[in-house]
Formats: C-alpha cells, structure tokens, sequence
C-alpha cells in the first residue's frame, strides 16, 4: 500500500511517497537422500534401484516481514532533482524440525536509505549519481542448522551520463 502525495514548499515541488508492505512465507520440506549405482556414461542402465533411501530433513520455514518507507522526491530547479529516501524493515524467521521437535527463530531488522540527483545541464543530456543501501531476508540454514543471515547490499556512489529519454 503507498500513498502519493504532490505540494510545494515556495519554488520547490514536492512528490511525497509512504507506504507499508507486509508479507508471509511458509514451506514445508521432506528432504530424501539416497545412494545410486555408478552410471556407464557410454552404456548406461537407468532406473536403478538407490542402494539406501534416508530421511534428511523434516521441517517448515515460516518468514514474516514488516516494510515501512517513505520517499521525497524534489524538484529544485527544472534541470535539478534530489530524492531521498529511507526503507526500515522487520523480520521474523523460524526453522522447525519437525521430527525432533525444535525450532530455531531469528528476528532482524535494518534501516536502507536511498539518495539520489539528477542534473540536465542540456535538454538530452542528464547527470545523475546515487546511492543506497537493501535488505533481503533469506530462507534456509547452514550445515550446522543455524538460520541464513540476511542479505545486505550497497550500491555505491556512481556517476554516470545517460541519454534523456523523454
């Protein structure tokens, strides 16, 4: 859900952006394992029966996320434009293993800012830079059964000389 909102402040125009997302993840996972006969690459024989078939892994992966953002979007001349903005996420994760019956939770949380201005010094011309930060929360577990940290990026600072498309 976000809401838009366009006003001015004097000579400067204004285009304000809130919103909120939410979601869940759930998934369920039988994970077999079995050894197989050696196949002949040049004569093989499909269909071969595993020599042990396991149970690996029983258990659910359960993600709820909580996004709240809000962005501004500022027009301070008609060749200048500045955005700023900012992303806070909450994360609950949870790992149940099923058959020995425990559970292994994780709560994270960050804050991603978002920065960015674009100058036209001539009509099909724009310069622009910026810079900001993400946040994905991952599904899974190590070798060790200890849940998957959450993915943080950053993309840097980044000049660059791009055709106006308008």
């Amino acid at each position: 859900m976000a809401l838009i909102g366009n006003f001015s402040t004097g000579s400067i125009d204004h285009q304000l952006v809130f919103g909120v997302d939410w979601g869940e993840f759930t998934r369920t996972v039988e994970l077999f394992t079995g050894t197989a006969a050696p196949i002949d690459l040049f004569n093989p024989v499909y269909e071969q029966p595993l020599s042990s078939f396991s149970l690996a892994f029983n258990g659910g992966f359960y993600r709820s996320t909580l996004g709240i953002y809000v962005q501004d979007q500022v027009t301070l001349t008609d060749n200048l434009n500045l955005l700023l903005g900012g992303r806070f996420d909450l994360s609950t994760e949870t790992n149940r293993d099923f058959p020995t019956g425990t559970e292994t939770n994780q709560t994270s949380d960050a804050f991603s800012p978002r920065v960015g201005i674009v100058y036209q010094p001539i009509e099909p011309i724009s310069l622009y830079a910026s810079y900001s930060r993400s946040f994905t929360p991952l599904t899974g577990t190590t070798f060790e059964g200890d849940l998957f940290q959450p993915e943080r990026g950053t993309q840097c600072f980044n000049p660059n000389v791009v055709p106006n498309m308008k």
